[in-house]
């Protein structure tokens, strides 16, 4: 990042800030627009991409775990930096974007460096957080909205909400309404800044967003990723536009790229980029097919291959026909994220009895994966079916 990129958080006056309960008691002065003044003022939506987002609008992108939301949004903030179409979708409008990351900065920037390798820079305009802030707190906000008059970024994206509010309780309404409702505030300047927000569904992905019906009810969009099953297929759609009708689902398809970065092993980092395809998932393939300990266990590999994936071993590419573009992961590093989201149901609750029911229970959903076509193995390695050139599944 350019040191011109770098803005200081600003110092604030906080003591000038109201009272926002003595405020709140004082009386104020109501102002009345006339209906056919409106009416014959009325302007058309002024949109950043065409049909998607539009210029001083709040909203949400959800999605369960692994579903590729950062990869998506990366997308729409290279787009918006650079110009370039975000999939088939004119940008009319780009500028700063200023992009503030709760968790796991190691791997945004690794994200990031995939984009710009594959898609070219954003043009100096990306501007990624330094400083830990919440986006509850009045006085952090005060000094973002600084920031934002004196940028005027055309977006700020917020990754995760979760990782980003100190106290605000996810399950209650009024929390959640006061929160969505201090980030419109802070965005909205004499740029018409626009806010992305990321937050996860629950651990039932088809009831979507976690948390209050204050998430979806107070933001003026809400778009969703959902992922197909194990593969590398996501969907982008909209459930809520606040002057438009939903655009038409967008299918994505993550392809690995290979970052130039050598790990300590000596094998190469890796990190995913999402492109057009022209698959089309069945209403089936949307709607799961899987296990709940299946999808825990196909989840665990896809982020063991986020982390940690390898280079394919001559003899596999040999024995299975797969592409070198392709990589594979260890099966004893997969065991490991594996038995963090596995739950059994032990007699006696010490660790060895929880281990061994936990390695018999992943034993167990890996050979029902492979019967259902979604896993290979070949001695110490795993890897999606789909890799193998020869199989049907790859066609997409």
């Amino acid at each position: 990042m350019n040191d011109s990129n770098i803005i200081p958080m600003q110092d604030v006056d906080y003591s000038a800030m109201p009272d926002y309960q003595e405020e709140s008691r004082r009386s104020i002065a109501l102002v009345w627009d006339d209906g056919d003044m409106l009416a014959d003022t009325a302007k058309a939506p002024v949109f950043l991409i065409n049909n998607i987002l539009e210029d001083d609008s709040h909203g949400l992108l959800s999605g369960a775990s692994m579903a590729f939301k950062t990869f998506a949004d990366l997308k729409m903030v290279h787009s918006i930096c650079s110009g370039d179409y975000f999939f088939g979708n004119k940008v009319f409008k780009t500028g700063k974007v200023l992009y503030i990351c709760g968790e796991g900065k190691g791997a945004l920037s690794r994200r990031i460096k995939a984009l710009k390798l594959t898609e070219g820079d954003f043009k100096g305009n990306l501007m990624v957080l330094d400083t830990s802030i919440y986006i509850d707190d009045l006085n952090h906000m005060a000094a973002l909205k600084e920031v934002i008059e004196s940028v005027e970024p055309v977006l700020v994206v917020i990754d995760t909400f979760s990782s980003l509010v100190s106290t605000t309780d996810e399950n209650s309404n009024s929390s959640v309404a006061a929160c969505l409702s201090l980030i419109k505030d802070t965005c909205r300047t004499s740029s018409n800044t626009s806010s992305l927000v990321i937050h996860h569904h629950g651990k039932d992905a088809s009831k979507g967003m976690r948390g209050a019906s204050a998430f979806k009810n107070n933001v003026d969009f809400a778009f969703k990723m959902e992922r197909i099953e194990d593969s590398m297929i996501t969907i982008f759609s909209c459930e809520k536009q606040k002057d438009g009708e939903n655009f038409q689902d967008i299918t994505m398809k993550a392809h690995v790229v290979e970052l130039g970065l050598e790990r300590q092993d000596g094998s190469n980092t890796t990190s995913l980029v999402l492109k057009p395809t022209d698959y089309l998932p069945s209403k089936k393939s949307r709607t799961g097919g899987l296990t709940q300990d299946e999808t825990h266990v196909m989840n665990s590999m896809q982020y063991v291959y986020d982390r940690s994936s390898h280079s394919i071993p001559a003899d596999i590419m040999q024995e299975h026909s797969i592409d070198k573009k392709h990589s594979v992961i260890l099966i004893a590093d997969w065991r490991e994220q594996a038995y963090k989201r596995l739950s059994v149901d032990c007699k006696k609750d010490d660790e060895a009895t929880i281990n061994n029911a936990k390695k018999a229970k992943f034993s167990r959903v890996r050979k029902a994966l492979f019967k259902k076509n979604r896993i290979i193995e070949y001695g110490e390695y795993a890897w999606y079916y789909g890799y193998s050139e020869n199989q049907e599944n790859d066609k997409s």
